[in-house]
């Protein structure tokens, strides 16, 4: 390996990891130039610049790798069944590797086939739509951009081109939302119902997933003298004006991302993971005194269920048995069962927004 670098070097005069350290440079260079320079309008940090400043990390990191893996089949071993790097990319970003997550690949593991195929599918759908710039929905302390801002950043599509794995796309693509903290178990990588929320955060209210995973997954912000809210995942929480992002929001993609932020695993999709954290989040504020905060949540919980899966066959008709035999709907939920056990946090939430939306007794 030694000899075909410096083959390289010789022969062509380039120096593959000079080139790759160069453009490194660069982008922390332009990076530092644009914090002097930081405006709503141009973020410090686009999806685009992040996941291009990943891919040059990754030559360089991927190279080396591949170095050492040579050196050992040059010495007549075998890199391991998930290759170092790879492992090392989903430490990174948090992704726990054991019995949990192979049970989890077994379901409903993504290869990087399927990855393309919903990126490609979304990026049909980004191309179709057009989005109304305004949105009620509170920018990410860290960079000010909400979701739809994201969506609307002018080189959004190079972005998503830069991302080759769903691992790239979870460490450049940024969800936004509440700022919370939940208990994860075991059983939580093959069950997003096995969730619960534990904190929402009131001083920094809305952060965004990069900020998380950079903190490993555990974001300390301080919001006094001696107190400290810990955030490890985000709640998108949307009103009746980011209803044009409908189909953006009910796209596999995105339900991957929400998968990996509820679940801690990118390796798998669950379309119910975001319903999860939705029926997690109410629970907790239902036990919450009454305030106009809680009122504010409450109804943007309400209004996101209504744009994320409103139009769900699988929705309509959990609710229809509901109201026609609610304990038999219950015990009998198929899309609870196939986990081996039932959570009522799923039942409540259906039963809430009947009332809300006025299809059951108010009373």
């Amino acid at each position: 390996m030694e000899q075909l670098f410096d083959q390289v070097k010789k022969e062509k005069e380039i120096d593959i990891f000079a080139e790759v350290k160069k453009m490194e440079d660069n982008l922390k260079k332009d990076d530092e130039e644009s914090k002097q320079f930081q405006t709503y309008e141009d973020p410090v940090e686009s999806f685009h610049k992040r996941a291009l400043a990943n891919m040059m990390k990754r030559t360089l990191s991927r190279a080396t790798w591949f170095y050492d893996e040579i050196k050992l089949l040059a010495d007549g071993k075998s890199p391991k069944e998930l290759s170092e790097y790879d492992a090392a990319k989903r430490i990174g970003i948090g992704t726990i590797v054991g019995k949990y997550h192979q049970k989890a690949l077994a379901l409903k593991g993504i290869n990087l086939d399927d990855f393309k195929v919903l990126k490609d599918n979304f990026i049909q759908v980004w191309k179709s739509i057009k989005l109304n710039p305004h949105s009620d929905q509170e920018g990410s302390i860290f960079t000010l951009n909400n979701q739809k801002d994201v969506f609307l950043e002018k080189d959004f599509a190079a972005g998503m081109d830069m991302c080759k794995s769903q691992f790239d796309l979870v460490e450049a693509f940024p969800l936004v939302g509440l700022a919370i903290k939940i208990k994860r178990y075991n059983g939580s990588m093959i069950n997003p119902w096995l969730t619960s929320v534990k904190f929402i955060a009131k001083h920094h209210k809305v952060v965004d997933t990069i900020s998380i995973i950079k903190n490993q997954n555990n974001l300390r912000l301080k919001s006094g003298e001696d107190t400290i809210e810990n955030i490890n995942a985000v709640l998108p929480l949307f009103t009746k004006e980011d209803a044009d992002m409908q189909p953006l929001l009910q796209s596999k993609l995105y339900h991957l991302m929400m998968t990996f932020n509820v679940m801690q695993n990118v390796d798998t999709l669950y379309d119910d993971a975001y319903l999860a954290l939705l029926a997690t989040t109410l629970n907790f504020m239902l036990n919450q005194p009454d305030s106009e905060w809680k009122s504010d949540i409450l109804n943007k919980i309400v209004s996101t269920v209504h744009i994320v899966y409103g139009e769900n066959e699988s929705y309509q008709n959990y609710q229809k048995a509901l109201i026609e035999n609610p304990v038999m709907a219950i015990i009998n939920d198929p899309e609870q069962k196939k986990y081996g056990s039932i959570d009522v946090s799923k039942a409540i939430l259906h039963l809430y927004m009947l009332w809300h939306d006025e299809k059951i007794n108010q009373n």
